[in-house]
C-alpha cells in the first residue's frame, strides 16, 4: 500500500486524487458508524438501568398508571386475626397468600406493593404461622393490636341447595313465558 501522497505512474493524476478522497470518506463513515453504535449501546444500557424511565416520569404530559401487586391488606385486616383461627378463616380475612412455600407448609406470606404513577413505591409484608392447622403467630410490618375491637369472623356454614324442580331448558322457559310454544 502506498502513502496517501504517492502517485502511481500508470494512473492519471485526477484518478489518484479520487482514490485519496474516497479513502478519507471511508474513514469518516467508519468513525460515524462507531459513534452511532456507541450511542446506541449507551442508550440501551441507560434504558436497562431505568434512566429513561425516570426521565419520562418528569416529562409533562406523560401519564403513568398506579401499579398494585399482591394482596392488599391493612392494619384492620390484621386486627381481625385471632390465635386459633383455622387456615380457611385466615384465607377469608387476608385472601390467598402470595407464597405458599412447599418447604414451610405452616407459614403463609402476604406481600403487597403499591407504586403510584408519580411517587415512591411502598410495600408491606406479613407472615402468618400455623400449628396443627391453627393460627399461632403473625410477623411482619403489621401486628395484631390486642386493644383493637375485633370484628367477628364468619364461621363456616353449609349451604343447602334445593333440588331442581323444573326440567325445562332456558330456551323452553323463555318461549313459554312469551307464549311462543306453538309448533316447537
Amino acid at each position: 500500500m502506498r502513502p496517501a501522497g504517492a502517485t502511481d505512474p500508470g494512473l492519471p493524476a485526477d484518478r489518484v486524487s479520487c482514490l485519496t478522497a474516497s479513502g478519507s470518506n471511508d474513514s469518516l463513515m467508519q468513525k460515524g458508524l462507531i459513534h452511532g453504535v456507541l450511542a446506541a449501546s449507551l442508550l440501551a444500557g441507560a434504558a436497562g438501568c431505568g434512566t429513561i424511565d425516570r426521565l419520562s416520569a418528569s416529562l409533562p404530559g406523560v401519564y403513568r398508571i398506579d401499579v398494585k401487586q399482591g394482596n392488599e391488606f391493612d392494619q384492620t385486616a390484621i386486627d381481625r386475626l385471632q390465635p386459633g383461627m383455622a387456615k380457611s378463616q385466615v384465607r377469608f380475612v387476608l385472601g390467598t397468600p402470595m407464597v405458599e412455600d412447599p418447604f414451610h407448609v405452616d407459614r403463609w406470606d402476604y406481600v403487597y406493593r403499591f407504586k403510584p404513577g408519580s411517587g415512591e413505591a411502598e410495600s408491606h409484608w406479613v407472615s402468618v404461622y400455623f400449628e396443627d392447622e391453627r393460627l399461632v403467630r403473625v410477623a411482619g410490618d403489621f401486628r395484631p393490636n390486642p386493644s383493637a375491637e375485633t370484628l367477628p369472623v364468619q364461621k363456616e356454614q353449609a349451604i343447602i341447595v334445593p333440588p331442581k324442580t323444573d326440567d325445562r331448558s332456558i330456551l323452553r322457559k323463555t318461549l313459554d313465558s312469551i307464549g311462543g310454544t306453538d309448533g316447537v
